[in-house]
């Protein structure tokens, strides 16, 4: 239990991307590999993004993307060696203060994968965090859930 909550709102996308930051994947290949389809298409990388969680369950996303890919540790052995991977989580706050946590379990199934874990916070506006008036174009707008990287749209903006 969290003293503010849990987090409001997950989003997680396992990533395969090149080891030369620019350069796109064979997508056909990683596919081959992970026995997945990819289900977002426009991007260098090839990403699985699962579904958008309300409050946020991590280990739930973190289940619902391993069950679709191939349990072979063999397989995440070359993968990992041949690519950068990654899975990307989205945690928005609707109030500051907010806690979410991973499960032993789900912690093992990522690190003999050999799977990064990373983190982008959005924490919700307030006077402290809120950016002074600037002339250029979007200054002080926060990001929406569908922000390029997060792992899809939502029905949901900030």
């Amino acid at each position: 239990m969290w003293f503010g909550g849990g987090v409001d709102c997950s989003t997680l996308t396992l990533r395969v991307m090149s080891k030369n930051r620019g350069d796109s994947v064979d997508k056909d290949e990683v596919t081959r590999l992970l026995c997945c389809e990819c289900n977002r298409e426009k991007s260098l990388d090839w990403s699985l993004c699962a579904p958008e969680n309300e409050p946020a369950d991590l280990d739930a996303q973190v289940d619902w993307i391993l069950t679709r890919v191939t349990p072979d540790l063999s397989v995440w052995k070359k993968i990992t060696e041949d690519y950068r991977v990654d899975l990307f989580c989205g945690l928005f706050l609707e109030r500051p203060n907010r806690g979410v946590t991973l499960m032993p379990k789900t912690m093992t199934e990522l690190g003999v994968r050999g799977i990064r874990l990373g983190f982008d916070i959005y924490a919700p506006e307030t006077e402290l965090n809120q950016l002074p008036e600037q002339p250029a174009v979007g200054a002080g707008v926060p990001p929406s859930r569908s922000t390029p990287g997060i792992g899809g749209s939502s029905a949901h903006s900030r």
